[in-house]
């Protein structure tokens, strides 16, 4: 093994946990990707070709897809005395109409229906199709979900009448469909009115991971596999290789944040269940929204882009986060690899990236952005007030920063006044101050009198908030935003402590961080590699396939072909990593062996960022 490629190892794996100014700062991509509004008029129409005409198609022998007739999918499974039904739309009527198609084919009883989640769309109308089926004669139909189900039904209960005020925004539900609204991005139109009823009898079957089932001569399989929700259910049919995963994925970009207000999706489960799907190697994939596709390779690869996307923006949003990025920032830059951005199914009719990366931000870090301004911040109402009051303010030849910083030194004189009279400070005036104040300093020239200025009013609104807070959280985040501003405060782990966490977190969780660390813009988006990293006293291995420009992280899975290997044991890698073993002496010791191409461990070392933080000044 090169001494040049020890060295490689030992210096990105100590820097890869050390802080240290790397001299070099990424700066936000500033190229937008534009769309002409007849161009995107053109893509939805296009779009809307997939669903907009009502029809039932033949998958394969017993498998039935219904599109068209509500925003998602009915499908219908023949068995030898019976049917099944896999998801019910979204309301009694439209699933009765797909009934009917369905009886054009058979009359065969319905003997068990299927939800695969709690989202409206898919179980809204099972109640129509269990009363057609008592009518008929058949008064017990089984009904099959996640154990889950009922519980998210609860949690969606919680707020549903204003989750049915976001949701006719989002689907667009009182436009006139066609015309203002194109489609629903997955569908053609959300079949809810006004007075809709979100009930459903009960499951009579419930399972937990994994369960397997047969019912009219018809053997499936039931898999948890959280996604677009937590109790997300994928249907498998061994015996026909037809899955249908649910809403995991769809013809469009994911929703990993549904704007009509939900929690954000769990990206990381999301990538794991495709990965449950892809494994099936099915034959035809059907899912609940858009249409069916056909072809062992098809499903795989795309299932394979389709959950690579989801993890490039997840990693590359929490890589950025560890750069301390702000989050506007870090949505100018997440850009999917082209092979992905063009990717059929990977178009942005449904969720899109930027929504994406800030439902990852949101879900690791909460509603709090990090930045004091908007710990307590001005309403809106409040807000726009005051900007209007700015505006119209006549304040002789002064504008720009100037004007701001005015204002704000007029607002604390205003509060420390009050101050003075009554005890208390005004929080408002000390807020918009601080508000003001902060823009001014990103507005202003670093170099100027006005950015020093706006320094010594941001520190003082600061320090006058946190005399006002009870919390000690609050008031200690207010004093240590200050001290960073006015006596140059850096906050950073010293390399001994980064050391000595290195040191205690167990291998399984350091191996795990690597993939935060891929540096996409590095990334030729088209290069394909497996490499690996083997601890024999722990028999463990962990595999590194990059792709797409992400590294696909396995413990130890099997692959087909591997390009290169280190052999190392746990105890000598950790302390390579934390300084204490020196890389080339373990080489030379027998203590690490490289097999395969040593040029491509070291490609995907080199792809790993050395640097954490852009903003250690």
């Amino acid at each position: 093994m090169p001494n040049k490629l020890l060295v490689t190892i030992a210096v990105l794996a100590i820097a890869y946990y050390a802080r240290y100014k790397s001299g070099r700062r990424h700066s936000a991509k500033q190229d937008q990707v534009v769309i002409t509004p007849i161009k995107a008029l053109a893509d939805l129409e296009k779009h809307s070709e997939k669903f907009n005409v009502a029809r039932v198609e033949k998958v394969t022998e017993g498998v039935y897809v219904a599109i068209g007739y509500a925003i998602a999918n009915m499908i219908m499974l023949e068995g030898t005395d019976g049917i099944i039904i896999v998801d019910t739309t979204e309301s009694k009527e439209s699933a009765l109409k797909a009934m009917a198609e369905f009886r054009k084919i058979t009359n065969k009883p319905l003997k068990g229906i299927v939800l695969t989640h709690f989202h409206a769309d898919h179980l809204v109308g099972a109640d129509g199709l269990i009363d057609q089926a008592a009518e008929s004669g058949n008064p017990s139909v089984n009904i099959y979900a996640h154990a889950s189900l009922d519980y998210e039904l609860t949690r969606f209960y919680t707020i549903s009448e204003y989750g049915f005020f976001r949701g006719s925004r989002q689907f667009g539900t009182f436009l006139n469909h066609g015309k203002e609204a194109i489609n629903a991005g997955i569908g053609f139109k959300l079949m809810v009115p006004r007075d809709m009823s979100y009930n459903v009898t009960p499951a009579t079957h419930t399972y937990q991971d994994k369960q397997t089932y047969n019912l009219a001569g018809i053997t499936f399989q039931l898999i948890h596999t959280p996604g677009e929700s937590d109790d997300q259910t994928t249907v498998w049919l061994p015996d026909k290789r037809v899955v249908l995963p649910a809403d995991n994925i769809y013809e469009a970009f994911p929703n990993l944040y549904a704007i009509r207000g939900a929690p954000a999706r769990d990206c990381r489960q999301w990538a794991d269940s495709l990965d449950i799907v892809r494994d099936l190697k099915a034959e035809y994939m059907v899912p609940s929204h858009t249409r069916p596709l056909v072809g062992e390779k098809k499903v795989y690869d795309t299932i394979t882009s389709y959950r690579d996307a989801i993890q490039f923006v997840y990693d590359q949003t929490v890589r950025f986060i560890n750069k301390r990025w702000e989050v506007d920032d870090i949505v100018k830059q997440v850009r999917l690899p082209n092979v992905l951005a063009t990717h059929p199914y990977l178009q942005e009719f449904y969720g899109t990236v930027e929504w994406s990366v800030r439902g990852v931000y949101d879900s690791l870090n909460g509603w709090f952005d990090g930045d004091p301004v908007n710990l307590s911040p001005l309403s809106k109402k409040e807000r726009a007030k005051r900007f209007n009051a700015l505006l119209e303010s006549d304040l002789g030849d002064v504008s720009g920063p100037m004007k701001m910083l005015n204002t704000a030194s007029s607002c604390l004189a205003k509060s420390s006044q009050n101050l003075n009279v009554t005890g208390y400070h005004l929080h408002n005036e000390l807020q918009w101050a601080l508000e003001l104040s902060s823009m001014a300093l990103k507005a202003a020239d670093p170099a100027s009198e006005e950015y020093e200025q706006a320094k010594l009013l941001y520190v003082e609104a600061l320090q006058s908030l946190a005399t006002m807070m009870k919390s000690a959280n609050g008031r200690n985040y207010y004093l240590t935003c200050a001290r960073e501003i006015s006596s140059g405060l850096k906050i950073t782990m010293s390399p001994l402590g980064m050391k000595q966490t290195v040191a205690g977190m167990g291998l399984s969780d350091i191996m795990r961080l690597l993939p935060f660390r891929f540096n996409a813009e590095a990334c030729n988006d088209e290069e394909t590699f497996t490499i690996a990293f083997r601890f024999p006293d722990t028999d463990t291995t962990f595999s590194y396939t990059v792709r797409h420009c992400i590294a696909e992280y396995k413990v130890n899975a099997v692959l087909a072909s591997l390009d290169a290997k280190l052999t190392v044991s746990s105890e000598v890698w950790k302390n390579v990593l934390i300084g204490k073993r020196n890389a080339v002496a373990a080489y030379a010791a027998g203590e690490l062996q490289v097999e395969g191409s040593w040029l491509t461990l070291k490609r995907f070392l080199d792809l790993l960022e050395t640097s954490v933080s852009d903003n250690d000044k």
